[in-house]
């Protein structure tokens, strides 16, 4: 099997948010009431270090190779409710957004100009994804790998990392630790309407660093349920990629600390295996 198998587990991609600049229309922002910030930076394509020969490297960024005109940057916030922002990046890769996050915890993702989830954005070098700001801040270079699934970007000044998630969200809004079967790693989980979430799984799998991102989910009566979705990583050379799909249904227990349950596969062909992985969540 390839990759942290996302099995399931790791949440939060991304619904389109809205309010966007740099190089798209402006838009207001969905959210709280927390104070606006702007977060800008320059998305190129390249190998993060994070994934990196698909290993886990941290000692720094790739340098950029060209910018993603048309791509687009969204940003989604740990409050209640959730601020969501979307921007699309100009020609030269310039994106800017403004979202209600001043000193509250969010997660960013890359979309494609169709607004498909392509990378998860991680900060610094411990492949964090939740990061808190006390003011506006340019990200620099945002190096995405639409390969490995991973975009990187330097800790801005003025950033914290966040690693735990904050109180008083709703189940299963959160920072998550997965282990299944066939990996292990983190997850973000972040709610994009009523009883509707978003969901992306990061880890070091067989194959390294690698994150899936854009993954729809819902949540009812302590149920949560991922996909369907695409278990293997944007790679032509992959025979299962394309094929192969994945439900996650987990059950939280009652304090919403953990939830346990199994990834099922379908659409398995030749070399493309189809077990059923057993998956256990703990919230961070």
């Amino acid at each position: 099997m390839r990759v942290v198998c996302v099995v399931a587990v790791g949440w939060l991609a991304m619904a389109i948010g809205v309010v966007g600049c740099g190089g798209a229309s402006t838009k207001p922002a969905t959210g709280n009431s927390a104070s606006d910030i702007t977060i800008s930076g320059t998305l190129s394509t390249g190998t993060s270090m994070l994934a990196s020969s698909r290993g886990l490297h941290t000692s720094g960024l790739s340098a950029a190779v060209s910018g993603l005109a048309g791509y687009r940057l969204y940003c989604v916030t740990f409050s209640t409710p959730p601020a969501s922002g979307t921007a699309d990046a100009d020609s030269s890769g310039v994106v800017s957004l403004t979202l209600a996050a001043k000193d509250v915890p969010f997660g960013c993702f890359i979309l494609d100009s169709q607004g498909n989830g392509v990378a998860t954005l991680m900060f610094g070098s411990q492949s964090a994804q939740t990061v808190a700001l006390s003011g506006s801040a340019n990200l620099g270079t945002i190096t995405v790998d639409t390969t490995s699934g991973v975009a990187q970007a330097a800790v801005p000044p003025g950033g914290t990392v966040v690693t735990s998630t904050p109180a008083g969200v709703p189940c299963p809004v959160g920072t998550w630790s997965y282990v299944s079967s066939t990996s292990s790693g983190t997850t973000w989980v972040a709610e994009t309407g009523a009883g509707q979430y978003a969901v992306s799984v990061s880890g070091a799998g067989p194959n390294g660093m690698t994150s899936f991102s854009n993954l729809p989910s819902t949540y009812s009566n302590g149920t949560f349920t991922i996909g369907p979705f695409n278990p293997e990583l944007n790679d032509p050379n992959n025979p299962c990629f394309g094929t192969k799909t994945e439900t996650v249904i987990l059950t939280a227990n009652s304090t919403c600390t953990e939830m346990t349950g199994t990834g099922v596969k379908a659409g398995c062909t030749g070399q493309c295996g189809c077990e059923t992985e057993t998956i256990t969540v703990t919230k961070m």
